[in-house]
């Protein structure tokens, strides 16, 4: 995709996403941090935005076809627009203004890019909704420095102090990327990074236990196996965050019930196609009865009263069904 010979802008795609009302808007493509376990940045090439302009009418065009949910992405998106002298809260305004757009999101922030505007536009933009992706891949100093983040620690929390400090704190839904065994990582790294999901207290965590991958620095100076017994011990602490991060994240799932929310309407339960699935503001995953009394079709808001919660998804019924 990124030959001399095919432009650019070509590879750019709107994709569809599972709703007829919801899609992906890419904003740009490539990563200049070279985190030291990525391969991205020697896959995708140097950051690249599409000017405003361009997304700006490219999700109008959407929104004329019944899109209402729009999700932009970048590798690290707040970094957008520097190359063509614009910035993701310009974007974020020029978008949230859009009439017709009734959820917007964004996906995916590098901590160390994270800036103060960009939580303002949570409280200045309607149409944004309380839903933050924030990757912080560990909580030791000492790992996030060998994985070249380019934060440590205390920046992160930094970040989330300022976060909790807002009037959207209480209904921000916040996730996040953690990798767990990485070189060097010893007992009290682990701890640390274990400290950090106590402190933050994740909606939901992508966790996976570190793979060297080709071409990546951490590759060429850690080598492409892991030995058998630090293997072990990697799977035993990933089991360990996995655990705790479910009881959190069904503990804050709990405090939605008797709540009645609105549904972005996706389609049929994955495990259960006699019912419906559908998406709160903050992206959790909710399953209720299809209704007897009225027709609900992908795409629709609906609002629905939590009855059950699980640490993954919710159950609801359609309010005043």
């Amino acid at each position: 995709e990124f030959l001399e010979d095919i432009s650019y802008s070509s590879t750019l795609m709107t994709r569809a996403a599972v709703s007829k009302a919801h899609a992906y808007v890419t904003a740009m493509k490539g990563c200049n941090n070279y985190c030291s376990y990525c391969i991205v940045p020697y896959v995708r090439g140097p950051e690249r935005s599409r000017t405003i302009l361009e997304i700006k009418n490219d999700v109008e065009n959407m929104v004329n076809n019944g899109v209402s949910s729009v999700m932009l992405l970048g590798q690290n998106i707040a970094r957008f627009g520097l190359e063509n002298h614009e910035h993701l809260p310009l974007l974020l305004r020029t978008i949230g203004k859009i009439k017709g757009i009734k959820r917007l999101t964004f996906m995916t922030s590098h901590p160390r890019d994270f800036s103060d505007d960009i939580i303002t536009c949570f409280e200045e933009i309607e149409a944004l909704v309380p839903m933050l992706h924030l990757p912080a891949q560990h909580g030791s100093n000492k790992i996030l420095k060998a994985m070249n983040r380019g934060y440590t620690r205390e920046d992160y929390l930094e970040i989330i102090n300022k976060l909790k400090a807002t009037s959207f704190w209480n209904d921000l839904a916040i996730t996040t990327d953690m990798i767990v065994g990485f070189p060097g990582e010893e007992e009290q790294d682990f701890e640390d990074l274990i400290s950090l999901l106590e402190e933050v207290r994740y909606d939901n965590s992508y966790s996976f236990i570190y793979s060297p991958r080709p071409g990546t620095k951490a590759y060429k100076d850690y080598g492409s196996k892991i030995n058998k017994e630090l293997r072990e011990i990697y799977v035993k602490r990933h089991m360990k965050y996995h655990d705790l991060q479910n009881e959190i994240a069904f503990e804050k799932n709990k405090n939605l019930i008797g709540k009645v929310v609105e549904i972005l309407v996706e389609g049929p339960s994955v495990k259960d196609p006699n019912k419906l699935s559908g998406r709160t503001v903050g992206g959790k995953v909710v399953n209720f009865e299809r209704s007897q009394k009225q027709t609900v079709e992908t795409g629709n808001y609906v609002m629905v009263n939590i009855t059950k919660a699980h640490p993954t998804h919710l159950k609801g019924e359609l309010f005043n069904d």
